[in-house]
């Protein structure tokens, strides 16, 4: 990649890895910022990528935008929690209510057979 520096005829290989690090760095500014800013949400996937792509720059923790997009990244692993949390209680709830239509209504429950994870058996 032929950098300004090199144009400028001046040749200094730290002063033009440091060059590239600031442009790596500006151009991943603005693409974070196009994310955070655009009109859809970002995906999960997006804001990790662009997290994984700051590391690799050395973007600094305390950037506006690293900061931004671990906000979101945190809120996501949180609802994605939650979410989890839920579905296994549908699931639960769900097995208890097939358990409980299979039950002859004029038997009484053994509340020592509520096992959710058990397989259900027909009544005989």
């Amino acid at each position: 990649m032929c950098g300004a520096v090199e144009v400028t005829g001046v040749y200094d290989r730290e002063s033009n890895c440091k060059f590239d690090l600031a442009l790596a760095g500006n151009s991943w500014r603005v693409r974070a910022s196009k994310l955070l800013k655009g009109s859809q949400k970002p995906s999960f996937h997006q804001v990790q990528r662009l997290l994984k792509e700051g590391l690799t720059i050395n973007i600094a923790l305390e950037d506006y935008f690293w900061h931004r997009l671990e906000t979101m990244k945190q809120f996501g692993l949180q609802w994605a929690m939650k979410a989890k949390k839920y579905l296994k209680f549908t699931f639960m709830l769900l097995k208890l209510l097939q358990w409980l239509f299979t039950k002859d209504l004029r038997d009484e429950i053994d509340v020592s057979e509520l096992n959710p994870f058990q397989p259900v058996t027909q009544p005989s």
